[in-house]
Parts: structure tokens; C-alpha cells; sequence
């Protein structure tokens, strides 16, 4: 008994925050004191500066100018829609286009603070460390630490989720590459694990690459971009191979993708929370998963059911379509379909030349 009200009382602690939580009000902006952001002086360009005051509950904010010309307060007030913040410039390029873009030159005459204004944007590169802007962000590499064995050698064979009873429930390995035994020191005593893993089975076509499907809000989405880039420089585009809008399995209308679990996703990246039945050295073995036989693993980490499991959460379409009564099978059809880890149709083609 003596265990068991601590446990209560924490969960009561843990579900009077949650309301507290839903109750906060949504900011209009996140800019803080000590932000560097891009502000506009009157009669200058947008200036480089930095954020030193915050008044009337961030509706307005005082901003002190990097190196202002001659002339110019270095203080100025400015409301929060006038405020865009300044992206870090990670080449010669990008700084040179960020200064001429600024300047406008075919529109102003600049050569009174020119020299100010290039300093400035060197001082506020200087000092910020980070992108803001979506369209900024780069690719980056990824590089997975292990491999799952499974049984499962065809999508159908596999849940469309984990632990939901609609599947006999199968073991699996994920096996480490070397050199990580320390990384899953202590995993042990974790009865669940998630799992990040890439969808590599995805949407591929006949020659292995990813198929280009569009809606045709996608491809309106595409001739807009296209149009823009004319006036813009290039930047970089998400990977093809994927669609906005969806029909999950168990639907009949379309939903975007990240309301969804669809493994046809910008970034091909899934998330399964699995069983872990134990670890020997470099084998992470694991259960009750939807995760196909050679799925390559990003990263490994354990469920913390004190701030992960939410069992009064709404979830959306997906409680109104099951409250609804029109919900379809979790799982569509029962072909096989083709295997993951072997090519049948090279084999007919070889074996008949």
C-alpha cells in the first residue's frame, strides 16, 4: 500500500500538469533577449541587431543596431512583426548573397552605409549559431547502427503497427555494428524500446530507386516552386518518392502524411515502439515489432513510460473514423507481394538467358 500511493500521487501530479499545460495560451512569436535578428531602422535597410529589451508581453522589443551608420540611433523599437531572425550563413556565398539581397542596390543608393552594413552582418554571423528558416535547412548524412533479422520478408507479413494483436507476435534481432557493445551497456531492465528506423523497403520501383508520385496539389506545390526558384536562389529540395496526402490503410479518404504513419514519408523515417526481450553483447533482441527482415536501424532508445505514455490522448481522425464504425481492416489484401531481401524476377531473367 505504502508503494503503491507515492505512484498514485504522481500520476495525479503528472495528469494536473497535463491540464495545466493545455491551458497555456499560443505565443504569436518566440524571440527572446539576447536573440540576433534582422530589424528595420528608419530610412536603412533590414539591419543586423540584437534583441536587449522585451515589453508588452513580447508584442514589442528594443533592438540594438551592430555597427548603425553615422547618424542612426543604435536603439530601436520594433513590434514582432517586423523582426525575422538572422540565419546563420555557412559559406562566402551565402554571405554574399544575403548582403546583396539586403542592400538592393538597383533600388537604393548604399555607398553611405555599405561598409556598416557588411561589418554588421559578419559581427551577427559571428554570433548566431543556427537556422531558422525551413527552407535553409541541408541535407545531412545518416548512417545506421544496425540491422534488423526478422522473419518477416514481405509487407504483408508484417503489422501496419506494432503490439496490436492483429499479428502473432514474432522475435527479431537487431544486430549492432561492432564497436557499440558499450553504446547498449545498461538497456537491460527496460521492458520497451523505440526503435527509429529507415523505411528502405519504401515505394521502390522496378530498378530499386524510389517512385515519384504526385497529387496534383503536390505538383501545383511543384510549379509554384519552380516559379520562385526563377527569383530565388535554388534550394534544397526534399527527397522525391512520397506524396502531402494519403489513404491510410484502415480509411477511405486522404490524409495528410504526417497524420499519418505512412512509411511513404519526406524523409523515409520510422518510429516502432517493440518489446525488448534481451541483450547479449551486440544482439538487441526485440518483439512484438512490424520491422522487416534487413530494415537498417538509425537509433535505439528506451520507453520512459512516466513521460511517454499519454493513454487519455485524443487521437484524431483516427478516434473519429473508429468511433464513426466505418474503419476498415488494419491490413489490406493478403498477396504476398514481393519479397524485401531477394530479387525472384532476376533469377527467372538469369536463369533463362
Amino acid at each position: 500500500m505504502s508503494d503503491t500511493l507515492p505512484q498514485a500521487n504522481e500520476a495525479a501530479e503528472g495528469a494536473r500538469l497535463i491540464q495545466k499545460a493545455t491551458k497555456l495560451p499560443r505565443r504569436n512569436n518566440y524571440f527572446l533577449v539576447d536573440d540576433i535578428v534582422w530589424c528595420k531602422p528608419n530610412k536603412l535597410p533590414f539591419w543586423p541587431a540584437e534583441i536587449i529589451k522585451e515589453e508588452k508581453n513580447g508584442a514589442v522589443f528594443t533592438c540594438r543596431l551592430f555597427y548603425p551608420p553615422e547618424g542612426t540611433q543604435m536603439d530601436i523599437q520594433s513590434t514582432c512583426a517586423k523582426l525575422y531572425y538572422f540565419d546563420k550563413l555557412r559559406s562566402e556565398e551565402e554571405f554574399h548573397d544575403c548582403v546583396e539581397g539586403r542592400l538592393q542596390r538597383d533600388k537604393h543608393k548604399v555607398e553611405a552605409y555599405e561598409a556598416e552594413f557588411v561589418k554588421a552582418v559578419k559581427r551577427a554571423n559571428a554570433l548566431v549559431r543556427i537556422t531558422m528558416d525551413p527552407l535553409k535547412l541541408k541535407p545531412f548524412e545518416v548512417c545506421g547502427v544496425g540491422v534488423v533479422q526478422s522473419l518477416m520478408r514481405t509487407h504483408t507479413s508484417a503489422p501496419r503497427q506494432p503490439s496490436t494483436g492483429r499479428f502473432d507476435a514474432q522475435p527479431a534481432i537487431i544486430m549492432m555494428r561492432p564497436g557499440l557493445e558499450n553504446a547498449v551497456r545498461d538497456l537491460k531492465g527496460f521492458d520497451y524500446v523505440w526503435v527509429l528506423f529507415h523505411f528502405s523497403y519504401a515505394c521502390l520501383g522496378e530498378d530499386g530507386s524510389p517512385e515519384v508520385t504526385t497529387t496534383e496539389s503536390d505538383a501545383a506545390g511543384s510549379s509554384s516552386a519552380a516559379a520562385a526558384s526563377k527569383k530565388a536562389p535554388p534550394v534544397p529540395a526534399l527527397p522525391q518518392g512520397w506524396k502531402t496526402m494519403v489513404i491510410p490503410p484502415r480509411d477511405t479518404k486522404l490524409r495528410g502524411v504526417f497524420a499519418t504513419r505512412s512509411p511513404h514519408r519526406p524523409n523515409s523515417i520510422g518510429m516502432s515502439c517493440v518489446r525488448l526481450v534481451d541483450v547479449q553483447g551486440l544482439e538487441v533482441h526485440i518483439a512484438d515489432h512490424d520491422l522487416l527482415h534487413g530494415t537498417p536501424v538509425l537509433d535505439i532508445k528506451p520507453y520512459l513510460p512516466f513521460c511517454e505514455a499519454h493513454p487519455e490522448a485524443k487521437a484524431g481522425w483516427v478516434t473519429e473514423l473508429d468511433a464513426s464504425g466505418l474503419a476498415g481492416e488494419d491490413h489490406r489484401g493478403s498477396a504476398a507481394g514481393p519479397s524485401v531481401h531477394r530479387n525472384f524476377e532476376a533469377d527467372n531473367k538469369t536463369m533463362h538467358e
